[in-house]
């Protein structure tokens, strides 16, 4: 009884006590400049790009067709090769040899996919993107692009899509940034 009457004063006392601080991990974000020469290759195939990326604002950065399919982003490795990254967390992709010469570029870079610290993929949307969201990602979310010069923790706004609209959008944590 005694052991019953201690374990209930102590859950008393636990109750009224204010919380405990949990340390935490201060937020940061990877930005990771893809380097089309370490991807692993999983298909090679022959094509052309015809312009610059849509998806990434990078100067090596295009816009590929191979076969009945079109690659955005696809970099540089040769003036007569191309790497699309299809897994990018996995860092995977086919290699496109050029049946044509590579277009003039004068972009400059930008982030192209985001992974959220929830996990979800996001890429930049290649087509009809709702206005300030052009990132899509799994889930069924899209996002705001993060800013310009990410530096530290980096935020983006998510929310879901009805109508041509974002529902629900509140910040979200962005654990790695590919440029």
């Amino acid at each position: 009884m005694m052991k019953i009457a201690s374990l209930f004063c102590l859950g008393a006392l636990l109750s009224t006590a204010p919380a405990l601080a949990v340390p935490t991990i201060a937020a940061h974000t990877a930005v990771v400049v893809f380097n089309a020469r370490s991807m692993h290759v999983t298909a090679k195939q022959s094509g052309h790009c015809w312009t610059s990326s849509i998806a990434s604002q990078r100067s090596d950065a295009y816009r590929c067709m191979a076969g009945n399919g079109i690659h955005d982003p696809c970099f540089t490795l040769s003036p007569r090769e191309v790497a699309c990254p299809t897994g990018i967390a996995a860092d995977r992709g086919i290699a496109i040899t050029l049946t044509k010469p590579l277009p003039q570029s004068n972009q400059a870079r930008s982030v192209f996919q985001m992974q959220l610290q929830s996990g979800a993929q996001c890429n930049r949307g290649t087509g009809t993107v709702i206005p300030g969201y052009p990132f899509y990602c799994a889930g069924g979310l899209v996002c705001s692009a993060p800013p310009g010069e990410p530096q530290g923790a980096v935020f983006v706004h998510c929310g879901t899509p009805a109508n041509g609209k974002v529902a629900g959008a509140g910040s979200y944590l962005v654990r790695v940034l590919y440029e």
